[in-house]
């Protein structure tokens, strides 16, 4: 049965062993050198990378930050240049939805929009919010003959649940609703 050791920079080393199943395993490593090099005396040394109560499953790849399909549980904190790391909150769900045409022109946890009425629609959410006390963050771009001045997060009089959010939109022209053409709404949480 082969070994691989790996040593350390002053002393110790680390070993890879095959398990003593019948089977074949295989390890791909990258090939470009930024990760795994060895020393003039032939020594493999790993960069380390350290993450604190971070779990990772699936495809991960570390380059110069992380790039994941996984979650990760805990508090997402970074220093973004201001000092110390702080708490991130998230985008949970965005779109970009055209009321005049009734269609979604980007969007993330969005599985659809419902056209209520004129000016009046609802935000379908692909999964659901934790509760019903997340931020609206939202904008219109104009139409032909208009530029709107807002929407109403909570539509006809209707809170926001966990699964999706009413909202219409007025236009400053006359101050009835309108389907206008760019709607834009992100939720935080």
């Amino acid at each position: 049965m082969s070994k691989i050791r790996l040593h350390g920079s002053s002393s110790g080393y680390t070993e890879i062993a095959p398990v003593a199943a019948s089977g074949n395993n295989t390890i791909t490593l990258p090939n470009d050198g930024t990760i795994i090099s060895h020393d003039s005396a032939g020594a493999i040394g790993v960069t380390s990378v350290r993450a604190t109560n971070a779990h990772f499953s699936g495809t991960t790849r570390v380059t110069t930050g992380i790039t994941t399909t996984s979650q990760v549980t805990g508090d997402l904190k970074f220093n973004s240049g201001y000092g110390s790391a702080a708490t991130a909150y998230g985008i949970r769900a965005w779109m970009r939805y055209r009321g005049d045409t009734n269609a979604l022109d980007g969007s993330a946890n969005v599985s659809s929009v419902t056209d209520n009425a004129t000016g009046d629609f609802t935000m379908n959410f692909t999964n659901a919010m934790p509760d019903a006390n997340y931020a609206i963050v939202a904008g219109v771009g104009f139409n032909d003959m208009s530029i709107n001045i807002g929407i109403t997060g909570s539509g006809n009089h209707q809170a926001p649940t966990t699964s999706a959010m009413r909202f219409c939109v007025n236009a400053n022209y006359s101050s009835s609703l309108s389907d206008e053409r760019y709607i834009s709404i992100a939720i935080v949480r």
